[in-house]
C-alpha cells in the first residue's frame, strides 16, 4: 500500500517544527518599513506637539516621559530646524 500526500514543515513556537499536511500557504507580502531617520522625524513632530500643547514642559521633561536621554531628545528636536521640504522627505522615506 502506498500513500501519497503533500506535506510541509511549519515553524512553531519556541523553535519547534511541525509537519503539516496540505499545500504550503502563500507567504505574506513584505511591508515597507520606515527608515530610522523617518522614525526620528516622527518623534520630533510628536515632541514638538507635546511642547506646544503644554503636555511637556521642556526637553528634560520629554526625557523623563520617554526614557530617552536629554542629549538624544535635543538631537531629535534639531530635526525640526530643517526646511519643511527636507522634513517631508525624511518623514516619508522607506527602506
Amino acid at each position: 500500500m502506498e500513500v501519497r500526500s503533500k506535506i510541509y514543515i511549519k515553524s512553531g513556537r519556541h523553535g519547534r517544527s511541525e509537519i503539516v499536511r496540505g499545500e504550503r500557504p502563500e507567504p505574506l507580502p513584505q511591508r515597507a518599513r520606515p527608515t530610522r531617520k523617518a522614525e526620528l522625524m516622527a518623534f520630533a513632530i510628536v515632541f514638538d506637539d507635546w511642547l506646544a500643547k503644554g503636555e511637556a514642559e521642556d526637553y528634560s521633561h520629554i526625557s523623563r516621559i520617554t526614557g530617552i536621554s536629554r542629549f538624544r531628545v535635543s538631537k531629535i528636536m534639531n530635526l525640526m530646524q530643517l526646511p519643511p521640504s527636507e522634513q517631508s522627505e525624511l518623514l516619508f522615506s522607506e527602506i
